[in-house]
């Protein structure tokens, strides 16, 4: 939540206690998500080297204790591949995602679906492939749309579609690449 208000270096601070107190643990699910927190921070600070060695120090012990969030730390690596000008290399990160969410039928924990999604829209158009991005951000839309239409208050339904950045960037994008209203579902809803 830090990050997400752009209070980078508290975020920060937070991110590198909490892992240091998971590596003095010794478990490795909480050295995943404590790396996997650092890299999230480190990416939006811009630190892309730093953020990708630990999102992909994160997706072991992820993957090995806490399998349905290494989706989401995969979408951090992938946004950060991207970011770097790699491409072809984000995609990577967002098609094992992808495929581990179908596998798992879930994104975990931070609940990180809709930032894999849009990172893997966004990934397929830097590799060229308009067709497939487009369809993966249709379909990412019309995820976000469908929950905004289950969330009864309407105050809550916008802040789902405004506040938060992934959804409010898909929904952006949306309207810019497939000319396609931000769609707020209607409060009746």
């Amino acid at each position: 939540m830090l990050a997400d208000r752009g209070a980078l270096a508290e975020a920060r601070r937070e991110a590198e206690g909490n892992l240091a107190t998971a590596l003095a643990t010794g478990l490795p699910i909480l050295e995943g998500i404590g790396r996997w927190i650092l890299a999230e921070v480190l990416r939006r600070a811009g630190e892309l080297d730093a953020a990708e060695r630990e999102a992909e120090a994160a997706l072991p012990g992820l993957r090995l204790m806490l399998p349905i969030d290494e989706p989401g730390a995969l979408a951090t690596l992938a946004a950060t591949r991207l970011a770097q000008g790699r491409p072809a290399d984000a995609l990577a990160a967002a098609d094992l995602g992808v495929a581990r969410v179908a596998a798992c039928g879930t994104c975990g924990f931070f609940y990180r679906g809709a930032f894999l999604r849009l990172v893997h829209a966004e990934a397929l158009e830097a590799c060229g492939r308009r067709g497939d991005a487009l369809a993966a951000l249709a379909e990412a839309r019309d995820r976000l749309l469908a929950i905004a239409a289950r969330i009864q208050e309407p105050g809550y339904r916008s802040s789902f579609l405004e506040e938060v950045p992934e959804n409010r960037r898909t929904l952006a994008l949306a309207e810019a690449w497939l000319g396609s209203s931000s769609g707020a579902p209607p409060a009746s809803a």
